[in-house]
């Protein structure tokens, strides 16, 4: 059991090898000693030692759509200076507009008073040049999941930001080693794994790789909680926690309709009527795109090195290209022509 005798422990073992290297008479033995008790009692050391609220005062955004939108928001009325990023200038200044525009309505509906309102909005800033966010405590990357993109991103922005600032990337399906590989501090990069809609999720993954410094993870569970959600530590695997989950929820459902062992709507009503979900697995999909869905399911089968129990489904695939996306085209596992009429 992890409690503060055990890791006095571990620390004094920690203390006596470290003493060994500084003499200069470190063995492989030693070495591999010092390796097996670091890792041995990480999370031990975690759960007691990365439960302080860090001074951190502001935080920059790297991409202006949906989730960096309404992560922004939520930073700014907790009081964060926030600073808005994107390559497009029209974007950005649509996303700055939207967020006032919510907090005015929340004024207008008394859910924050006026003058939370014009404190929210001195906390918003908007930058077109990369640099310009380097200055801040914290950076998150919250660009859509494409691979090549949030490799080039992570290592501009390692390559400005100032020391101390640590990296945040928000990627679901890659590892954050894959995704810091061409950065060169690969100490301040960390994972945050963030979940829809962000106003009402409780949870935040968050994701140190093998060479991330407590540092780092300290700032991302002070922002976690900060935000009021609960910070849930998690190895740096594909998908992570949720995410692989979530694939495996959704693959099963359909190998279950493919095998004809009952249709969609069964499986739906299933699942809702004794309360395993709020909504089935088809419905989910259908609201999410089913070419989104698709396409996640190759990358994932992909980063799992093509194992097979994550082998994406024929039928979704069958269904993306015809044109039978979901809610978006009007027709999927369901139909929606009548909600459009």
């Amino acid at each position: 059991m992890c409690n503060f005798f055990t890791i006095a422990i571990h620390r004094f073992v920690l203390s006596s090898i470290k003493l060994q290297k500084s003499t200069k008479k470190t063995t492989d033995k030693f070495h591999i000693l010092y390796c097996f008790f670091d890792l041995s009692f990480v999370r031990c050391e975690r759960k007691y030692f990365y439960s302080k609220t860090m001074d951190i005062k502001t935080i920059a955004l790297i991409g202006v759509g949906k989730k960096g939108t309404s992560l922004a928001r939520q930073l700014i009325e907790r009081g964060f200076d926030v600073t808005l990023y994107d390559v497009n200038a029209t974007l950005l200044r649509r996303s700055v507009e939207s967020i006032k525009n919510e907090l005015r309505q929340s004024a207008q509906q008394r859910r924050i008073t006026t003058e939370q309102m014009q404190e929210a909005l001195i906390h918003i800033k908007s930058k077109t040049s990369l640099p310009d966010v380097g200055s801040c405590d914290v950076i998150i990357e919250t660009v859509p999941d494409n691979l090549q993109i949030k490799k080039d991103i992570l290592k501009h922005l390692d390559n400005h930001a100032k020391n101390s600032s640590v990296i945040c990337t928000t990627t679901s399906l890659f590892t954050v080693s894959s995704v810091a590989s061409l950065a060169k501090n690969f100490h301040r990069i960390i994972g945050l794994h963030l979940f829809f809609p962000i106003e009402s999720s409780q949870v935040i993954e968050v994701i140190p790789t093998l060479r991330t410094s407590k540092e780092a993870i300290e700032a991302a569970i002070s922002i976690a909680r900060q935000l009021g959600k609960e910070p849930i530590l998690s190895k740096d695997i594909p998908g992570f926690i949720i995410e692989r989950a979530r694939q495996a929820w959704f693959l099963e459902a359909l190998r279950i309709v493919e095998d004809d062992v009952a249709d969609h709507d069964q499986i739906d009503r299933l699942v809702t009527m004794n309360k395993l979900h709020p909504e089935g697995p088809f419905h989910q999909m259908d609201q999410q795109g089913l070419d989104h869905i698709f396409q996640e399911s190759v990358q994932y089968f992909q980063q799992r090195f093509y194992d097979s129990r994550f082998l994406p489904s024929l039928l979704l695939q069958q269904m993306t290209e015809l044109g039978l996306l979901g809610k978006q085209s009007h027709q999927g596992f369901y139909s929606y022509e009548e909600e459009n009429q």
